[in-house]
Protein backbone atom coordinates (compact mmCIF):
# COMPACT_ATOMS: atom_id res chain seq x y z
CA UNK A 1 0.00 0.00 0.00
CA UNK A 2 1.55 3.31 -1.12
CA UNK A 3 1.93 5.65 1.83
CA UNK A 4 0.15 9.13 1.41
CA UNK A 5 -0.69 12.12 2.93
CA UNK A 6 -4.13 12.34 4.75
CA UNK A 7 -5.81 13.65 7.25
CA UNK A 8 -4.92 11.34 9.63
CA UNK A 9 -1.36 10.67 9.02
CA UNK A 10 -0.61 14.71 8.89
CA UNK A 11 0.34 15.14 12.21
CA UNK A 12 2.30 11.90 12.41
CA UNK A 13 4.41 13.18 9.15
CA UNK A 14 5.10 16.43 10.80
CA UNK A 15 5.91 15.02 14.50
CA UNK A 16 7.85 11.74 13.08
CA UNK A 17 8.64 11.83 9.36
CA UNK A 18 7.82 10.26 6.42
CA UNK A 19 8.53 6.53 6.95
CA UNK A 20 10.86 6.46 3.48
CA UNK A 21 11.72 2.75 3.29
CA UNK A 22 7.69 2.34 3.42
CA UNK A 23 7.30 4.49 -0.05
CA UNK A 24 6.88 2.68 -3.53
CA UNK A 25 10.24 2.46 -5.74
CA UNK A 26 9.94 5.51 -8.18
CA UNK A 27 9.66 7.55 -4.86
CA UNK A 28 12.72 6.51 -3.34
CA UNK A 29 14.67 6.55 -6.39
CA UNK A 30 13.27 10.30 -7.10
CA UNK A 31 14.70 11.58 -3.71
CA UNK A 32 17.98 9.47 -4.43
CA UNK A 33 18.46 11.80 -7.54
CA UNK A 34 17.21 15.20 -6.14
CA UNK A 35 20.26 14.17 -3.93
CA UNK A 36 22.80 13.71 -6.58
CA UNK A 37 21.74 16.67 -8.71
CA UNK A 38 22.60 19.00 -5.50
CA UNK A 39 18.44 19.75 -4.19
CA UNK A 40 17.29 19.71 -0.86
CA UNK A 41 13.89 19.78 -1.51
CA UNK A 42 11.59 17.06 -3.62
CA UNK A 43 7.61 18.00 -4.31
CA UNK A 44 5.77 14.59 -4.84
CA UNK A 45 1.51 15.32 -5.23
CA UNK A 46 1.04 12.04 -2.98
CA UNK A 47 3.06 13.27 0.05
CA UNK A 48 2.48 17.01 -0.32
CA UNK A 49 -1.42 17.22 -0.83
CA UNK A 50 -3.88 16.06 1.69
CA UNK A 51 -4.91 13.08 -0.63
CA UNK A 52 -8.27 12.82 1.51
CA UNK A 53 -9.18 16.30 1.53
CA UNK A 54 -11.19 18.14 -1.28
CA UNK A 55 -10.82 21.53 0.13
CA UNK A 56 -6.82 21.27 -0.06
CA UNK A 57 -6.65 19.49 -3.06
CA UNK A 58 -8.79 22.03 -4.95
CA UNK A 59 -6.04 25.34 -3.33
CA UNK A 60 -3.11 23.62 -3.98
CA UNK A 61 -4.14 22.15 -7.62
CA UNK A 62 -4.14 25.62 -8.50
CA UNK A 63 -0.95 26.56 -7.46
CA UNK A 64 1.24 24.07 -9.83
CA UNK A 65 2.05 27.14 -12.26
CA UNK A 66 4.20 28.42 -9.24
CA UNK A 67 5.19 24.94 -8.16
CA UNK A 68 6.62 23.37 -11.20
CA UNK A 69 7.02 26.66 -12.77
CA UNK A 70 10.05 27.27 -10.14
CA UNK A 71 11.45 23.84 -9.77
CA UNK A 72 15.00 23.25 -10.59
CA UNK A 73 14.35 20.29 -12.58
CA UNK A 74 11.73 17.78 -12.70
CA UNK A 75 11.90 13.95 -12.77
CA UNK A 76 9.45 11.87 -15.16
CA UNK A 77 9.64 8.40 -14.85
CA UNK A 78 8.73 6.53 -17.76
CA UNK A 79 7.80 3.04 -16.45
CA UNK A 80 5.33 1.62 -14.35
CA UNK A 81 4.44 3.24 -11.12
CA UNK A 82 6.55 -0.05 -9.22
CA UNK A 83 9.64 -0.24 -11.37
CA UNK A 84 11.63 2.65 -10.25
CA UNK A 85 13.54 5.37 -12.03
CA UNK A 86 16.72 2.96 -12.89
CA UNK A 87 16.51 -0.19 -15.50
CA UNK A 88 18.83 -2.83 -16.00
CA UNK A 89 20.70 -2.64 -18.99
CA UNK A 90 23.58 -2.82 -21.33
CA UNK A 91 25.60 0.49 -20.91
CA UNK A 92 27.78 -0.08 -24.19
CA UNK A 93 24.03 0.46 -25.89
CA UNK A 94 24.16 3.98 -24.80
CA UNK A 95 27.14 5.86 -23.87
CA UNK A 96 29.38 6.30 -27.31
CA UNK A 97 32.81 5.09 -27.16
CA UNK A 98 35.28 7.99 -27.07
CA UNK A 99 37.98 7.14 -30.17
CA UNK A 100 40.17 10.31 -29.75
CA UNK A 101 41.84 13.59 -31.85
CA UNK A 102 41.61 12.67 -34.90
CA UNK A 103 40.57 16.22 -36.52
CA UNK A 104 42.85 18.92 -37.13
CA UNK A 105 40.74 21.15 -35.35
CA UNK A 106 40.32 19.62 -32.54
CA UNK A 107 37.26 17.98 -32.47
CA UNK A 108 36.69 14.68 -30.30
CA UNK A 109 35.80 11.44 -32.57
CA UNK A 110 33.02 9.27 -31.10
CA UNK A 111 31.33 5.78 -32.07
CA UNK A 112 28.27 5.57 -30.97
CA UNK A 113 25.04 3.08 -32.31
CA UNK A 114 22.92 4.50 -34.53
CA UNK A 115 20.29 2.32 -35.01
CA UNK A 116 18.83 0.81 -31.13
CA UNK A 117 16.29 -1.24 -31.25
CA UNK A 118 15.66 -0.80 -27.56
CA UNK A 119 15.47 2.88 -27.14
CA UNK A 120 12.05 2.99 -27.79
CA UNK A 121 11.16 -0.33 -25.42
CA UNK A 122 8.98 1.84 -23.19
CA UNK A 123 6.52 3.14 -26.18
CA UNK A 124 3.68 0.87 -26.95
CA UNK A 125 0.67 0.74 -29.60
CA UNK A 126 -1.33 3.87 -27.45
CA UNK A 127 1.90 6.16 -28.33
CA UNK A 128 4.30 6.30 -25.63
CA UNK A 129 5.39 5.75 -21.94
CA UNK A 130 2.35 5.31 -19.82
CA UNK A 131 3.47 8.72 -17.49
CA UNK A 132 3.11 11.00 -20.72
CA UNK A 133 -0.82 9.54 -21.83
CA UNK A 134 -1.37 10.80 -18.12
CA UNK A 135 -3.31 13.59 -18.33
CA UNK A 136 -2.30 15.48 -14.92
CA UNK A 137 1.46 15.18 -16.38
CA UNK A 138 1.26 17.29 -18.99
CA UNK A 139 1.36 20.57 -17.13
CA UNK A 140 4.37 19.09 -14.86
CA UNK A 141 6.35 18.86 -18.22
CA UNK A 142 5.35 22.04 -19.91
CA UNK A 143 5.96 24.56 -16.88
CA UNK A 144 9.16 22.81 -16.17
CA UNK A 145 12.41 24.62 -17.37
CA UNK A 146 14.37 21.17 -17.02
CA UNK A 147 13.07 17.73 -17.21
CA UNK A 148 14.90 14.54 -16.92
CA UNK A 149 13.26 11.61 -18.61
CA UNK A 150 14.41 8.55 -16.10
CA UNK A 151 13.35 5.03 -15.86
CA UNK A 152 14.06 4.03 -19.80
CA UNK A 153 16.60 1.89 -21.13
CA UNK A 154 18.15 5.59 -21.77
CA UNK A 155 18.31 8.92 -19.98
CA UNK A 156 16.74 11.86 -21.63
CA UNK A 157 16.96 15.43 -20.80
CA UNK A 158 15.33 18.95 -21.87
CA UNK A 159 15.51 22.31 -21.20
CA UNK A 160 14.31 25.67 -22.40
CA UNK A 161 17.58 25.36 -25.01
CA UNK A 162 18.69 21.53 -25.18
CA UNK A 163 17.27 18.38 -26.14
CA UNK A 164 20.06 15.76 -24.68
CA UNK A 165 20.05 11.80 -24.51
CA UNK A 166 22.69 9.52 -23.67
CA UNK A 167 22.93 8.05 -26.95
CA UNK A 168 22.95 11.51 -28.76
CA UNK A 169 24.54 13.79 -26.26
CA UNK A 170 25.47 16.39 -28.65
CA UNK A 171 22.76 16.26 -31.12
CA UNK A 172 21.06 19.33 -32.62
CA UNK A 173 17.87 20.37 -31.23
CA UNK A 174 15.57 19.64 -33.89
CA UNK A 175 17.32 16.29 -34.21
CA UNK A 176 15.11 13.06 -33.78
CA UNK A 177 15.01 11.39 -30.28
CA UNK A 178 11.98 9.21 -30.21
CA UNK A 179 8.25 9.64 -31.64
CA UNK A 180 6.95 10.54 -27.92
CA UNK A 181 9.66 12.84 -27.44
CA UNK A 182 9.37 15.06 -30.40
CA UNK A 183 5.53 15.42 -29.73
CA UNK A 184 6.29 16.57 -26.08
CA UNK A 185 9.06 18.97 -27.19
CA UNK A 186 6.48 20.37 -29.92
CA UNK A 187 3.93 20.84 -27.64
CA UNK A 188 6.64 23.14 -24.80
CA UNK A 189 7.50 24.74 -28.06
CA UNK A 190 3.90 25.94 -28.77
CA UNK A 191 3.47 26.12 -25.22
CA UNK A 192 6.13 29.05 -24.43
CA UNK A 193 5.07 31.02 -27.25
CA UNK A 194 1.92 31.26 -26.18
CA UNK A 195 3.48 32.55 -22.72
CA UNK A 196 5.43 35.36 -24.86
CA UNK A 197 8.74 33.85 -23.77
CA UNK A 198 11.68 34.03 -25.60
CA UNK A 199 14.10 30.97 -26.18
CA UNK A 200 17.13 31.25 -24.91
CA UNK A 201 18.82 30.03 -28.19
CA UNK A 202 17.38 33.20 -30.15
CA UNK A 203 16.41 31.45 -33.40
CA UNK A 204 13.36 29.81 -32.97
CA UNK A 205 11.25 30.35 -35.94
CA UNK A 206 7.98 29.51 -33.93
CA UNK A 207 8.30 32.05 -31.47
CA UNK A 208 9.04 34.92 -33.95
CA UNK A 209 5.96 33.54 -35.97
CA UNK A 210 3.46 33.88 -33.12
CA UNK A 211 3.68 37.27 -33.35
CA UNK A 212 -0.24 37.55 -34.64
CA UNK A 213 -3.21 36.29 -33.18
CA UNK A 214 -3.74 33.50 -35.78
CA UNK A 215 -0.20 32.22 -35.20
CA UNK A 216 -1.07 31.95 -30.97
CA UNK A 217 -4.65 30.44 -31.90
CA UNK A 218 -2.67 27.30 -33.77
CA UNK A 219 -0.43 27.16 -31.38
CA UNK A 220 -3.34 26.91 -28.52
CA UNK A 221 -5.09 24.53 -31.11
CA UNK A 222 -2.61 21.83 -31.24
CA UNK A 223 -1.66 22.13 -27.76
CA UNK A 224 -5.65 21.24 -26.47
CA UNK A 225 -5.76 18.59 -29.24
CA UNK A 226 -2.62 16.81 -28.14
CA UNK A 227 -4.24 16.98 -24.02
CA UNK A 228 -7.56 15.96 -25.34
CA UNK A 229 -6.41 12.31 -25.98
CA UNK A 230 -4.89 12.24 -22.51
CA UNK A 231 -5.93 9.54 -19.98
CA UNK A 232 -7.62 10.43 -16.48
CA UNK A 233 -9.00 8.41 -13.65
CA UNK A 234 -11.89 11.15 -13.26
CA UNK A 235 -13.34 12.99 -16.32
CA UNK A 236 -13.81 15.97 -13.99
CA UNK A 237 -9.52 16.81 -13.21
CA UNK A 238 -9.89 17.48 -17.50
CA UNK A 239 -9.71 21.28 -16.20
CA UNK A 240 -7.84 21.38 -13.06
CA UNK A 241 -4.72 19.43 -14.28
CA UNK A 242 -4.58 22.20 -17.45
CA UNK A 243 -5.50 25.16 -14.47
CA UNK A 244 -1.46 25.83 -14.74
CA UNK A 245 -0.65 25.68 -18.32
CA UNK A 246 -4.11 28.45 -18.01
CA UNK A 247 -2.66 30.53 -15.53
CA UNK A 248 1.22 30.73 -17.40
CA UNK A 249 -0.43 31.81 -20.22
CA UNK A 250 -2.84 34.36 -19.09
CA UNK A 251 0.10 35.99 -16.87
CA UNK A 252 2.07 36.07 -20.45
CA UNK A 253 -0.36 37.47 -22.31
CA UNK A 254 -3.64 39.04 -20.32
CA UNK A 255 -5.95 37.17 -21.46
CA UNK A 256 -9.51 35.73 -20.29
CA UNK A 257 -9.48 31.74 -19.54
CA UNK A 258 -13.20 29.78 -18.99
CA UNK A 259 -13.79 26.46 -19.04
CA UNK A 260 -10.31 25.54 -21.45
CA UNK A 261 -11.27 28.14 -23.75
CA UNK A 262 -9.88 32.06 -24.06
CA UNK A 263 -12.02 35.23 -24.76
CA UNK A 264 -9.26 36.90 -26.66
CA UNK A 265 -9.36 33.67 -29.53
CA UNK A 266 -13.13 33.36 -29.69
CA UNK A 267 -15.01 33.04 -32.06
CA UNK A 268 -11.72 30.85 -33.39
CA UNK A 269 -11.52 28.67 -30.45
CA UNK A 270 -15.09 27.41 -30.58
CA UNK A 271 -14.90 26.02 -34.03
CA UNK A 272 -14.01 22.56 -32.79
CA UNK A 273 -15.04 19.23 -33.89
CA UNK A 274 -15.34 15.51 -32.47
CA UNK A 275 -12.81 12.87 -33.55
CA UNK A 276 -15.91 10.41 -32.80
CA UNK A 277 -19.43 11.33 -32.11
CA UNK A 278 -20.50 10.93 -28.86
CA UNK A 279 -22.94 7.43 -28.82
CA UNK A 280 -24.96 9.30 -26.11
CA UNK A 281 -27.92 11.97 -27.02
CA UNK A 282 -27.36 15.52 -25.69
CA UNK A 283 -29.93 15.90 -22.99
CA UNK A 284 -31.18 19.06 -23.52
CA UNK A 285 -33.40 19.47 -19.95
CA UNK A 286 -33.77 22.08 -17.59
CA UNK A 287 -31.26 20.96 -14.86
CA UNK A 288 -33.10 21.58 -11.09
CA UNK A 289 -29.59 20.52 -10.01
CA UNK A 290 -28.40 23.64 -11.94
CA UNK A 291 -26.31 25.02 -8.93
CA UNK A 292 -23.94 22.53 -9.58
CA UNK A 293 -21.03 22.74 -11.73
CA UNK A 294 -21.19 22.08 -15.65
CA UNK A 295 -18.91 21.99 -18.28
CA UNK A 296 -20.08 24.44 -21.14
CA UNK A 297 -21.19 22.82 -24.11
CA UNK A 298 -19.75 25.48 -26.36
CA UNK A 299 -16.17 24.32 -24.67
CA UNK A 300 -14.39 21.26 -26.54
CA UNK A 301 -14.03 19.21 -23.06
CA UNK A 302 -17.91 18.90 -22.48
CA UNK A 303 -19.09 15.28 -22.73
CA UNK A 304 -15.37 13.72 -24.21
CA UNK A 305 -16.75 9.94 -23.89
CA UNK A 306 -14.51 7.91 -21.50
CA UNK A 307 -14.81 5.10 -23.88
CA UNK A 308 -13.01 6.86 -27.03
CA UNK A 309 -10.22 5.76 -28.81
CA UNK A 310 -7.15 7.68 -27.25
CA UNK A 311 -4.81 6.62 -30.34
CA UNK A 312 -6.05 10.10 -31.74
CA UNK A 313 -7.06 13.44 -30.43
CA UNK A 314 -10.52 13.81 -29.07
CA UNK A 315 -11.39 17.46 -30.47
CA UNK A 316 -9.50 18.99 -33.42
CA UNK A 317 -9.60 22.62 -34.46
CA UNK A 318 -11.30 23.14 -37.89
CA UNK A 319 -8.94 26.62 -38.16
CA UNK A 320 -5.73 24.77 -38.27
CA UNK A 321 -6.79 23.50 -42.34
CA UNK A 322 -7.89 27.15 -43.09
CA UNK A 323 -4.91 28.55 -44.66
CA UNK A 324 -5.74 32.15 -45.61
CA UNK A 325 -6.92 33.78 -42.48
CA UNK A 326 -4.68 36.52 -42.49
CA UNK A 327 -2.72 38.70 -44.84
CA UNK A 328 1.17 37.19 -45.05
CA UNK A 329 1.88 41.11 -46.39
CA UNK A 330 -0.46 43.00 -44.13
CA UNK A 331 -0.47 40.55 -41.07
CA UNK A 332 -4.10 41.46 -40.48
CA UNK A 333 -7.02 38.72 -40.94
CA UNK A 334 -8.89 38.30 -43.65
CA UNK A 335 -12.11 37.14 -42.01
CA UNK A 336 -15.14 39.54 -42.01
CA UNK A 337 -18.67 38.89 -40.04
CA UNK A 338 -17.26 37.69 -37.10
CA UNK A 339 -19.48 36.92 -34.61
CA UNK A 340 -19.29 39.31 -31.64
CA UNK A 341 -19.64 39.02 -28.14
CA UNK A 342 -22.23 40.69 -25.88
CA UNK A 343 -22.41 39.26 -22.68
CA UNK A 344 -19.96 36.73 -20.89
CA UNK A 345 -20.17 36.11 -17.25
CA UNK A 346 -16.74 35.87 -15.71
CA UNK A 347 -16.70 33.53 -12.96
CA UNK A 348 -14.34 33.45 -9.78
CA UNK A 349 -10.92 32.60 -10.33
CA UNK A 350 -11.40 28.56 -8.94
CA UNK A 351 -14.54 28.19 -11.36
CA UNK A 352 -12.57 29.48 -14.78
CA UNK A 353 -10.22 27.26 -14.18
CA UNK A 354 -11.94 24.06 -12.42
CA UNK A 355 -15.78 24.90 -12.82
CA UNK A 356 -15.49 24.14 -9.08
CA UNK A 357 -16.90 26.53 -7.01
CA UNK A 358 -19.11 27.61 -9.42
CA UNK A 359 -23.12 28.00 -9.86
CA UNK A 360 -24.34 26.48 -13.69
CA UNK A 361 -26.04 30.18 -14.40
CA UNK A 362 -22.21 31.67 -13.93
CA UNK A 363 -21.01 30.08 -17.08
CA UNK A 364 -22.66 31.46 -20.31
CA UNK A 365 -21.89 33.20 -23.39
CA UNK A 366 -23.95 35.31 -25.46
CA UNK A 367 -22.76 35.87 -29.12
CA UNK A 368 -24.52 38.46 -31.63
CA UNK A 369 -24.46 36.87 -35.49
CA UNK A 370 -25.99 35.80 -38.55
CA UNK A 371 -28.62 32.80 -37.57
CA UNK A 372 -30.45 30.72 -39.85
CA UNK A 373 -33.31 28.38 -38.95
CA UNK A 374 -34.97 25.75 -39.49
CA UNK A 375 -36.11 22.05 -38.88
CA UNK A 376 -34.07 18.92 -39.84
CA UNK A 377 -36.02 17.77 -42.40
CA UNK A 378 -36.12 20.82 -44.27
CA UNK A 379 -32.47 22.37 -43.72
CA UNK A 380 -30.23 19.53 -43.88
CA UNK A 381 -31.32 18.47 -47.25
CA UNK A 382 -30.13 21.39 -48.68
CA UNK A 383 -26.79 20.72 -47.34
CA UNK A 384 -24.08 18.71 -48.95
CA UNK A 385 -25.63 19.32 -51.99
CA UNK A 386 -24.62 20.45 -55.78
CA UNK A 387 -24.64 24.00 -54.88
CA UNK A 388 -24.65 24.01 -51.18
CA UNK A 389 -22.08 22.02 -50.21
CA UNK A 390 -21.52 22.34 -46.31
CA UNK A 391 -20.35 19.76 -44.35
CA UNK A 392 -21.99 19.32 -40.83
CA UNK A 393 -19.64 17.79 -38.29
CA UNK A 394 -21.62 16.71 -35.01
CA UNK A 395 -20.86 16.21 -31.49
CA UNK A 396 -23.44 13.07 -31.08
CA UNK A 397 -23.55 9.84 -32.79
CA UNK A 398 -27.44 10.66 -33.97
CA UNK A 399 -28.55 13.73 -34.64
CA UNK A 400 -31.40 15.29 -32.77
CA UNK A 401 -34.38 15.70 -34.87
CA UNK A 402 -35.24 18.96 -33.40
CA UNK A 403 -35.59 22.60 -34.81
CA UNK A 404 -31.71 23.64 -36.01
CA UNK A 405 -29.93 26.81 -35.51
CA UNK A 406 -27.24 28.02 -37.82
CA UNK A 407 -25.17 30.63 -36.40
CA UNK A 408 -22.27 31.94 -38.36
CA UNK A 409 -19.24 32.80 -36.42
CA UNK A 410 -16.95 33.85 -39.59
CA UNK A 411 -16.46 34.56 -43.19
CA UNK A 412 -13.20 35.13 -44.76
CA UNK A 413 -12.10 34.29 -48.60
CA UNK A 414 -9.80 31.80 -49.67
CA UNK A 415 -8.48 30.37 -52.75
CA UNK A 416 -10.43 33.52 -54.41
CA UNK A 417 -14.18 32.01 -53.03
CA UNK A 418 -15.60 32.75 -49.98
CA UNK A 419 -15.66 30.43 -46.78
CA UNK A 420 -17.80 30.20 -43.95
CA UNK A 421 -18.08 28.73 -40.74
CA UNK A 422 -20.46 28.55 -37.33
CA UNK A 423 -21.98 26.79 -34.62
CA UNK A 424 -25.09 24.20 -34.97
CA UNK A 425 -27.58 24.88 -31.72
CA UNK A 426 -30.59 23.63 -30.86
CA UNK A 427 -33.13 24.87 -28.04
CA UNK A 428 -32.76 24.01 -24.50
CA UNK A 429 -35.97 22.99 -22.99
CA UNK A 430 -36.66 24.96 -19.91
CA UNK A 431 -39.42 26.82 -18.10
CA UNK A 432 -40.36 30.18 -19.37
CA UNK A 433 -40.35 31.07 -15.40
CA UNK A 434 -36.89 29.94 -15.32
CA UNK A 435 -34.69 31.83 -17.58
CA UNK A 436 -34.00 34.86 -18.35
CA UNK A 437 -33.21 34.04 -21.88
CA UNK A 438 -33.65 31.50 -24.14
CA UNK A 439 -30.82 29.10 -23.97
CA UNK A 440 -29.12 27.41 -26.65
CA UNK A 441 -27.13 23.93 -26.33
CA UNK A 442 -24.34 23.31 -29.17
CA UNK A 443 -24.88 19.62 -30.89
CA UNK A 444 -22.54 20.66 -33.82
CA UNK A 445 -20.18 23.10 -36.35
CA UNK A 446 -20.91 23.21 -39.59
CA UNK A 447 -17.91 24.81 -42.22
CA UNK A 448 -19.05 25.32 -45.89
CA UNK A 449 -15.25 25.18 -46.85
CA UNK A 450 -13.05 24.20 -50.01
CA UNK A 451 -9.63 24.33 -50.90
CA UNK A 452 -10.43 24.88 -54.89
CA UNK A 453 -12.58 27.09 -56.38
CA UNK A 454 -16.31 26.09 -57.39
CA UNK A 455 -18.55 27.19 -60.35
CA UNK A 456 -22.15 27.84 -59.06
CA UNK A 457 -22.03 27.41 -55.61
CA UNK A 458 -24.10 28.45 -53.54
CA UNK A 459 -23.40 29.69 -50.10
CA UNK A 460 -25.73 28.85 -46.72
CA UNK A 461 -25.31 32.49 -45.76
CA UNK A 462 -25.36 34.09 -49.20
CA UNK A 463 -28.61 36.58 -49.21
CA UNK A 464 -28.78 39.04 -45.88
CA UNK A 465 -29.64 36.82 -42.98
CA UNK A 466 -31.22 37.81 -39.49
CA UNK A 467 -29.17 38.59 -36.96
CA UNK A 468 -29.78 38.15 -33.81
CA UNK A 469 -28.39 37.58 -29.88
CA UNK A 470 -27.78 34.01 -29.24
CA UNK A 471 -27.18 32.61 -25.39
CA UNK A 472 -25.02 29.70 -25.37
CA UNK A 473 -24.98 27.58 -22.05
Amino acid sequence: MDVKLTKQSYITFLEDGIPVESLRRTLRDAMNITRQIGCRYIWIDSLCIIQDSPEDWAVEALTMKDVYGNTSCNIAALGDPGDGCFVKRNPLHFFPCYIGRKHPNGNSTYAFRYHNPVVDSREDDNGGPPLLRCGWVVQEKLLSTRVIYMGNPQIYWECTRYRRSEGLPVMEKSAPVVPFYNQLVCAKSDFRALCGQTPESGGDKLQHEAQNMIDLLKCWMRMVSDYSKMNFTKKEDRFIAFAGVAEAIAAGRGWTYVAGTWKELWPFDLLWARTEPDPKPIDLRWREDRFKPMIPSWSWAFKISDSMSKANPAVHFLPLRYQQLFDPVTRRLTTTSLATVVDFSCPNFMTQHSLAGGKYCDIKLSLRGQVLRGGVNTLIPLLGTSTCNVHVHWDVKHPPQNELLFLLLMRWTEFGDEQQAGLVLMKQMAPVSRVKHQMYFRVGVWEDYSSQPRRGRRLLFADSVTEEVVHLC
